[in-house]
């Protein structure tokens, strides 16, 4: 890892360390396909698996726009995966062949969302995804050489994920229903009848399907229990059975192509680690690299090996394949070993009171290895809200750290990881309690004396963005300094300009805005702005979906009148959170020059 000669770590060279996102395999065990930045911009890579063959990736796709989510036809042949403008997540389906190497954009169609996470039929024939083109979030199918597509769902519920069975007979299909809760259906495509996963005549929540071999059972995930546990849902009895019950959230269930197994992922406080349950007599191994992230594994066709994505706080996210049967790890893409650097730190998990209602907040804390005459910290907090903060690789927070900051990551209520109750905590009271866990935030830091009253600084993106905003507003003396991301600032223009799903969400979460006005208001921070004393950085994207930037632009033009010191940057090629290389660097320069202005961590 390139470092300055004072220990620090150099930005460019730290951001442009190659990051891999979502991958498949294909079934004939000869190549892997994912996402990944190398070159600067989300393309799609190929990697020859057969023995013998370079480990050197291929980069298949071109061009400025971002690509993701590629999935392989069953003949291993063409790759389906989804391409994007400037961020806008309004994702067309291309389709990559192998043999000539050519892609052909299938549903041409740049008004509408298509979520990642496509599928193939078993004979290779037609896509299922979802998309809003009517409005709503439904289940649809095209034909792979294009043409009209097909709605197959017309329910009340929004639909998410969709997969095919081996035997093409079905779709499973996971949608929202009520609250944070989703639902899992199973669609005869013969009868075209719905089947929806009931226990006891009730409606569980439910997610993440997965089909046996033989396409009649279905293993999901569901925080039905309190915490998130891995069930087996029978078709033709409808009978469900449980296969775990323990304190922590069990999340992406995969069948083996034999249906002897069943690999899942489980979070213990922010680290991910596999996990293989032998369905014959309920032994469960657990396997890890190291610290970290253990996600989305895949099984090979001999069901012999998975291979997952592993990324932590020292290393980045690549490719890894488990011999089940020895037991032995190896990388499948390559990462240079001097990352194991002494000056990428390890989090640890820490927990303290919030200001409100007695809970405890679970965090990750960084510390600096050197210490400086003056301590100052960061408080970054996770977007979401419905997500965690993960021991994972963050270029951001471990360039603060080698500046010298001390780095608190709490997961406040509202937070995954932790349980369905701590999960739903902040529902209508979002912006408000969760707030409060962010300021015990402070009171630990200063308790630990890992930072001084008046040199802390908060930060974060996305509904982070929007908790910074809070945060200065509500108790505008304590904070050095702020930096929101991609921030949304009025829950009244947020709701209006935002996409169904996100209406739904926020519905869900906040209530109505006319019948439940003064909530909106009292969490909208643009209200509140007179309040701020803390210097404030805002950075957005101008074609961010989920955050316009009209939200932040409400705020420049607001502080400005009221001659705050802030800055603002809003990027034109970018979405919600910064794709490109250059801008990642650009934006993670501004936050740190601006942290160090108004808070710098040294004397």
């Amino acid at each position: 890892m390139a470092q300055t000669q004072n220990n620090e770590l150099d930005l460019e060279a730290l951001v442009r360390v190659p990051l891999m996102l979502g991958f498949d395999a294909a079934s004939d065990g000869q190549s892997v396909a994912f996402t990944s930045n190398q070159s600067g911009r989300w393309e799609i890579y190929l990697r020859d698996l057969t023995p013998g063959a370079s480990a050197e990736p291929v980069c298949i796709t071109a061009g400025p726009e971002r690509k993701t989510g590629p999935r392989f036809s069953p003949d291993s042949r063409y790759i389906a995966y989804l391409q994007d403008f400037q961020g806008n997540e309004n994702f067309d389906i291309f389709i990559y062949d192998t043999q000539n190497g050519s892609s052909i954009n299938i549903t041409n169609s740049p008004d509408t969302a298509i979520y990642p996470g496509v599928c193939w039929s078993p004979d290779g024939q037609t896509i299922g995804f979802v998309s809003n083109q009517d409005g709503t979030f439904a289940t649809y199918t095209i034909a792979v050489q294009g043409g009209p597509v097909t709605r197959l769902t017309h329910h009340q519920f929004s639909d998410g994920e969709v997969e095919f069975s081996p035997d093409g007979k079905w779709l499973a299909i996971g949608a929202q229903t009520e609250g944070l809760d989703g639902g899992l259906f199973a669609l005869d495509l013969a009868s075209n009848k719905i089947h929806e996963l009931l226990v006891d005549g009730k409606r569980i929540d439910a997610g993440s399907p997965h089909w046996s071999p033989d396409s009649r059972t279905l293993v999901f995930q569901s925080n039905s229990k309190g915490n998130y546990e891995i069930g087996l849902w029978e078709l033709t009895s409808e009978n469900v059975r449980w296969l775990t019950s323990d304190e922590w959230d069990k999340t992406e269930p995969r069948f083996s192509p034999n249906g002897s197994k069943v690999a899942y992922t489980i979070n213990r406080d922010a680290t991910i680690e596999l996990a293989v349950l032998n369905l014959s007599d309920s032994e469960t191994k657990y396997y890890r690299v190291s610290a970290g992230v253990h996600t989305d594994p895949h099984w090979t066709a001999d069901s012999k090996s998975l291979i997952f994505r592993y990324v932590g706080p020292r290393y980045p996210s690549g490719l890894w394949k488990l011999d089940l049967q020895s037991d032995a790890q190896s990388s499948l893409t390559s990462t240079p070993g001097s990352l194991w650097s002494d000056l990428l730190i390890e989090p640890s998990v820490v927990r303290y009171p919030s200001r409100k209602g007695g809970a405890v907040v679970p965090a990750l804390l960084y510390q600096p290895t050197a210490t400086n005459d003056r301590v100052a910290a960061v408080i970054y907090v996770h977007g979401g809200p419905t997500a965690q903060q993960l021991n994972g690789w963050a270029a951001d927070i471990q360039y603060l750290v080698s500046r010298g900051f001390v780095v608190l990551c709490p997961n406040y209520r509202g937070s995954t990881g932790y349980g369905k109750t701590w999960q739903e905590a902040n529902t209508f009271d979002m912006g408000m309690g969760d707030l409060e866990d962010v300021m015990g935030g402070i009171d630990f830091l200063v308790g630990q004396k890992l930072a001084e009253p008046g040199s802390i600084a908060i930060t974060g993106g996305s509904y982070g963005g929007y908790m910074t905003m809070m945060a200065i507003t509500k108790y505008p003396q304590v904070w050095a300094a702020a930096v929101s991301i991609v921030p949304f600032l009025n829950w009244f223009t947020e709701y209006e300009n935002e996409r169904e799903d996100l209406k739904y969400y926020d519905s869900q979460m906040m209530g109505d805005p006319v019948k439940d006005y003064q909530r909106w208001f009292d969490c909208s921070p643009v209200n509140f702005l007179e309040n701020i004393t803390t210097p404030v950085l805002l950075l957005a994207g101008a074609h961010d979906p989920r955050c316009p930037a009209e939200e932040t632009q409400q705020a420049i033009d607001k502080l400005a009148v009221l001659g705050k010191t802030f800055a603002a940057h809003i990027y034109p090629d970018e979405g919600h959170g910064f794709a490109r290389i250059a801008n990642r660097i650009d934006a993670i320069r501004r936050q740190v020059e601006f942290l160090e202005r108004y808070c710098p961590p040294a004397s």
